[in-house]
């Protein structure tokens, strides 16, 4: 069964080009423009690993961070943040995740993180 991978991302073409890589890399993907959207989702699927941009409309990848990390049963998902922010923006220290690529990214770079993370929540 494919590891199920969650984007959220305001920028549609973000999600199009990383959904095709991912798909074609064994993965099943999810999709979501904002982090209410976002939300909504990860009530009804649980995925293996999201992938969270920080500035989004409607609720930023922050309060979705919040969000997942108070409620025992996202709790434990992985998160990658995925941003054009600095990685070491003051407010980017309090969150604990699992990875960060900056914007713009490279496709390699993005498949070896999520492949590394994924791998070692298996063991």
């Amino acid at each position: 069964m494919p590891r199920k991978i969650l984007i959220v991302d305001d920028d549609k073409s973000i999600i199009e080009i990383t959904k095709v890589v991912l798909e074609i890399n064994g993965y099943e993907v999810l999709s979501a423009f904002d982090g209410k959207e976002a939300m909504a989702k990860v009530r009804h699927e649980i995925p293996d690993l999201i992938m969270l941009d920080l500035l989004m409309p409607k609720m930023d990848g922050w309060e979705v961070y919040n969000q997942l990390k108070e409620y025992s049963k996202t709790a434990h998902i992985p998160i990658i943040l995925v941003s054009a922010l600095d990685k070491d923006t003051e407010m980017n220290k309090e969150m604990d995740v699992e990875g960060y690529l900056e914007k713009p990214f490279e496709i390699n770079q993005l498949i070896a993180k999520i492949n590394n993370v994924l791998a070692s929540k298996r063991e």
